[in-house]
């Protein structure tokens, strides 16, 4: 018999995902669709949501990548308590509802500090557009370099060592390098940059191979 040691369920992960997953093209039937949890359970400004949403609400300004792990069971969402409690014992609903790391303090993806670089230049352009940022990459730098202004209405800059990046920081690198510079080039759909145990870098990496899809499709034409 199979012991399951852990359940862990982060709705924003499902949610997002799946909303990708009903509105994109490319292959969207070979990836299974997890279920849909009412959004009032969910952080409205998840560092998930600002990787896969495309309508990434102005007025967050900042956005969380911290969660803690929610012992109420009774105000976990009902599809949720229904579903994981099959595995009663290992079961585990994250939630991201607070800014403070004493309350949040499970970094339950891995996010690494130049990862958060990237995350703060994707916010960038999330609340802006694609001419308000100027992406470069370049071997003078080891670490990211993102350098913005107090202004909303000023130009930032992304400078990075792709070579040097996370799996995660390369794929977020090569949505920005598109939106920005209109560049696929570092992008090559026979090797993938996520591990295929990594949910959140191979979810993630589907997002960004179906936007790189589309604009070599409509160039094409």
């Amino acid at each position: 018999m199979t012991i399951v040691s852990s359940a862990i369920v982060v709705g924003e992960l499902q949610n997002y995902y799946t909303k990708f997953l009903t509105t994109g093209t490319l292959n969207k039937s070979q990836f299974p669709q997890s279920i849909r949890i009412c959004e009032s359970f969910l952080n409205k400004n998840s560092f998930i949501k600002l990787l896969f949403s495309d309508s990434w609400n102005p007025y967050h300004t900042s956005y969380r990548y911290m969660f803690r792990n929610d012992s109420n069971i009774l105000g976990w969402p009902s599809i949720v308590r229904d579903r994981v409690m099959v595995y009663p014992t290992a079961a585990k609903y994250y939630v991201s509802d607070d800014d403070s790391t004493a309350v949040c303090n499970i970094n339950a993806f891995g996010i690494l500090k130049n990862d958060l670089v990237l995350l703060d230049a994707l916010l960038k352009y999330r609340l802006t557009d694609a001419t308000s940022l100027i992406v470069i990459d370049s071997t003078s730098v080891i670490d990211p370099v993102f350098t913005d202004s107090t202004s909303a209405d000023s130009t930032a800059t992304l400078i990075v060592n792709y070579n040097k990046l996370s799996e995660l920081s390369k794929l977020i690198f090569i949505y920005l390098n598109l939106v920005v510079n209109q560049d696929v080039s570092y992008y090559n759909s026979e090797s993938l940059i996520s591990s295929s145990n990594d949910v959140l870098r191979s979810t993630y990496e589907s997002y960004v191979l179906e936007k790189v899809f589309k604009f070599v499709a409509d160039r094409g034409r």
